[in-house]
């Protein structure tokens, strides 16, 4: 569920680096 929306925010730009690394690992 949220990394549907940090998939969209992270495009935009929008969600904090930290956030993405959390995704990436």
């Amino acid at each position: 569920m949220v990394m549907e929306l940090s998939e969209k925010e992270k495009r935009a730009g929008i969600v904090p680096d930290h956030d993405i690394d959390m995704y990436m690992k």
